[in-house]
């Protein structure tokens, strides 16, 4: 972009813009907010280059080629990352447990993601199956590793999901418009991004062709994570390899079918023109063939309906709650205003001020009627914290 064009579009003389540039005129805040949306950029990038907002890529290069993030869910994660410097900067910072994650550097990038994934699975300690996957594994990562899932749609955004990489802020982002399988293979990839620690503040992906050795890493760790081997060879073992285990596993994994013949494949269960042919196949042809009687009757009918249902699924949108967490606390010590606490749950400020209020009143009835309680008397956690506007 040219000097003029810039000055043009903050509507000042091209001196004026040239006296900016210089050093030799003060910058107005109007303006400085015209520059940054100019320029793609957040106006904490103009103002510190060492902050995160600095640092967040605008237009990563994909194998060769410019891929355009400009959309609502990049601007989305942009405005969270203006959010948290703020926060961090009046010391309300992030207390993340990723330096429990062991670091792999055996130069063999399959093994590094394979060793990586069963320590996710071990530490993560969240078996699910089926459907409540994605919500299990979603709560899991919070929980355990203090990192921020975020769930939100935005439809006709090329934007699958993204990993806040920063240590300092990490986060994942999934966008819920797709199914489930996909969302969630979107959860692991990008986990997978985040634990390896891949070089860049923020790792984005629009597909998974796996076209630079961080993608295939990530997609490595993705399959290892959510189909263990030790599990697929409990299916080979117990049912070998026809439509009846391949719809169990697709189940049992809620993953794409195509996933899981990538993933015999990879753990050389099948050949290649195996694999090919079953991608011909696809997922419908195999839905054709369970549902002759004699194998919608082995799988029985809640896995043959799940079956038949599970693309039509969606994950359920989820806030960050530990920025949410962060946030009210700002709020309380008077660090940020009530607008970006009530955008992150996406409800009007003065809504979100009522819920507020509604929350102190309960909680001081609550403490009132704790105080007033005889000895032993207990209280749930429904109780104690009713309202509050985390929850």
């Amino acid at each position: 972009m040219q000097s003029q064009e810039l000055a043009s579009r903050l509507g000042i003389d091209p001196s004026a813009m040239s006296n900016i540039e210089r050093g030799r005129r003060s910058v107005k805040t109007s303006e400085l907010m015209k520059i940054a949306e100019a320029l793609s950029v957040s106006p904490l990038a103009l103002l510190d280059e060492d902050s995160l907002p600095a640092r967040m890529p605008v237009a990563p290069r994909r194998g060769g080629e410019t891929s355009s993030i400009k959309g609502p869910a990049y601007s989305r994660l942009l405005a969270l990352s203006e959010v948290h410097a703020v926060l961090s900067d009046a010391g309300l910072t992030t207390a993340s447990n990723l330096h429990v994650v062991p670091e792999v550097s055996s130069g063999n990038w399959r093994a590094d993601a394979d060793f990586l994934a069963q320590w996710t699975i071990d530490y993560l300690d969240a078996e699910c199956v089926g459907v409540e996957r994605f919500a299990k594994l979603a709560k899991a990562i919070e929980d355990r590793l203090h990192v921020d899932v975020i769930v939100e749609k935005y439809i006709n955004d090329p934007l699958s999901g993204a990993a806040i990489i920063d240590r300092s802020f990490p986060l994942i982002f999934v966008n819920s418009q797709h199914p489930t399988p996909r969302a969630l293979f979107t959860l692991a990839h990008e986990l997978g991004h985040l634990l390896m620690g891949h070089n860049g503040s923020i790792a984005v992906d629009d597909n998974f062709v796996g076209d630079t050795p961080a993608e295939r890493q990530a997609n490595a760790f993705a399959a290892a994570f959510l189909m263990p081997s030790t599990k697929v060879d409990e299916f080979v073992k117990n049912y070998d390899l026809g439509p009846e285990p391949l719809a169990r596993m697709v189940y049992y994994f809620d993953v794409s079918f195509e996933s899981l013949v990538f993933r015999l494949h990879n753990l050389r269960k099948i050949d290649a023109a195996s694999r090919d042919r079953l991608r011909e196949v696809g997922w419908q042809g195999l839905l054709s063939v369970i549902g002759r009687s004699d194998l919608q009757g082995r799988l029985g009918p809640e896995i043959y309906m799940r079956l038949i249902s599970r693309l039509g699924r969606r994950p359920a949108d989820r806030p960050p709650i530990w920025l949410a967490s962060r946030c009210f606390a700002g709020y309380r010590r008077g660090v940020i205003s009530v607008r970006p606490l009530a955008g992150l749950f996406h409800v009007a400020p003065d809504v979100f001020l009522d819920r507020i209020q509604e929350h102190d009143e309960r909680s001081a009835e609550t403490l009132e009627k704790v105080e007033e309680s005889p000895p032993g008397e207990q209280f749930s956690d429904d109780e104690l914290f009713a309202g509050s506007p985390v929850t």
